[in-house]
């Protein structure tokens, strides 16, 4: 190891969580989920009671600031992300980032093993740094997302040159309640800055049907040997997408400079919002894996950045829902 690593310095940056949300539905006790039992789906016309009347969103844009030479994960600041491009307003809502302990590190809905948790190995120069648990909740719904940072110096070597890498593998979903029905859950990481470092993604492609799960892996690009990150969350399966992909998402909003995108990934579960029976109120979520890659002695100077969304429609006839925020 070059004693030139302990030289490095990095930028700390700032954490933002910011909602986006569009006026709730009226108040009201009429529940019609699906189409009425034992009936097939009516003829629709514009304006009939089982068309979606409107389809609100809220999410959060978490930075967090991270330093390649004393390991370094951290959270401060919080910033507004602005309007979705259906001219959502900001709005206030209650979002947490904190650290995530020991027995809450695989988020909320977790089975299993913990899910995008390996074990560290400093004689490897494999470092897992601190994971942080983002959440938030509304009068009708709910979200929670895990993103555990991984840093593996003296990676490969390229153009004669040490590189370090950092892999991000960010699991977690969300439900709605209250006759609200989500049409889309979902997350993003990306890195804030327009220079191009990502060498790697993946995002969970479907459900496997014995298990429930959705599920993602990603290996670092290694030199000697084979490490990698596998991550999976449990939800309740439908016939709906589950997928993702990379650079802008609207669904996910955009970071402050959108031409980070092109260091971005995104993964979600998404749903048809034409009708009041589409999408589903039950546990939804996807995972999102990231690989980055810089020479040792020129980490960049910017931020990562963790991002969560839900999108839901009034799953009632003529909207007749209680608030969604």
């Amino acid at each position: 190891m070059s004693s030139l690593r302990k030289l490095m310095t990095a930028a700390s940056v700032t954490a933002v969580a910011t909602t986006l949300a569009l006026s709730p539905a009226a108040s009201a006790s009429a529940d019609v989920g699906a189409s009425p039992s034992g009936a097939a789906p009516p003829t629709v016309t514009e304006n009939t009671t089982w068309r979606v009347r409107q389809v609100d969103s809220i999410g959060a844009a978490v930075e967090f600031s991270f330093d390649a030479r004393d390991l370094r994960f951290e959270v401060a600041g919080v910033h507004p992300l602005g309007s979705t491009p259906d001219g959502d307003t900001v709005t206030d809502a209650s979002f947490t980032v904190e650290p995530a302990a020991p027995s809450d590190a695989t988020g909320i809905q977790q089975v299993g093993d913990y899910t995008c948790v390996v074990q560290g190995n400093p004689d490897e120069y494999f470092f897992p740094l601190e994971p942080f648990h983002v959440s938030g909740q509304g009068n009708s719904w709910f979200l929670s997302y895990t993103y555990h940072p991984y840093l593996k110096w003296d990676a490969r070597m390229v153009s004669g040159r040490w590189t370090d890498q950092l892999e991000v593998c960010a699991t977690g979903g969300g439900h709605t309640w209250n006759g609200w029905r989500q049409n889309f859950q979902g997350t993003a990481v990306l890195l804030g800055t327009p220079t191009n470092y990502r060498i790697g993604n993946s995002w969970g492609q479907g459900v496997a049907p014995a298990t429930g799960l959705v599920e993602a892996s990603l290996n670092f690009q290694l030199s000697v040997g084979v490490l990698g990150i596998g991550g999976s969350v449990k939800v309740q399966p439908t016939g709906d997408t589950y997928t993702g992909n990379v650079g802008p998402e609207n669904r996910l909003g955009d970071p402050p400079n959108t031409s980070w995108n092109i260091n971005r990934v995104n993964a979600f579960y998404a749903a048809p919002s034409n009708f009041i029976w589409d999408g589903s109120p039950d546990f939804q979520g996807n995972v999102a894996q990231v690989l980055y890659e810089w020479y040792w002695d020129e980490p960049p100077a910017a931020s990562i950045w963790g991002m969560a969304n839900v999108w839901a429609h009034c799953g009632r006839s003529l909207g007749l829902c209680d608030d969604f925020n």
